[in-house]
């Protein structure tokens, strides 16, 4: 596999931290931004050298450039922003989870949503 194509949900403090580590990982490059927050994914991407931004994640999260997302947006954010990179990839067939356990989890949860 080649260099792992990173998405950064969320452009504050913690977002910064993300965007930073990825930096000092040769295999890994960050390759779009989304922030809610009109301009600061722009902004923020255009001081870092990422490519794209967007306002809303899930414009992210339909790029095919995107391999995993990190997320760095609020804790009670957490599991609404989560879900829906989880569904992308698992649909994508490019969903890798250590545990048979979260797949199987995950699966339940696309059945109980009609997928």
């Amino acid at each position: 596999m080649g260099r792992v194509r990173v998405g950064l949900i969320g452009s504050g403090f913690i977002g910064d931290i993300h965007a930073a580590a990825f930096k000092m990982v040769p295999d890994a490059e960050v390759v779009a931004v989304a922030s809610p927050t009109p301009g600061k994914a722009k902004a923020f991407a255009r001081a870092r050298g990422i490519p794209k931004a967007f306002e809303d994640y899930r414009d992210l999260l339909a790029l095919k450039q995107v391999d995993m997302v990190t997320l760095g947006v609020p804790n009670y954010l957490h599991a609404e922003v989560a879900v829906a990179p989880a569904v992308r990839f698992y649909v994508a067939g490019t969903f890798n989870a250590e545990e048979n356990s979260v797949r199987d989890q995950l699966a339940k949860l696309l059945a109980a949503l009609g997928g």
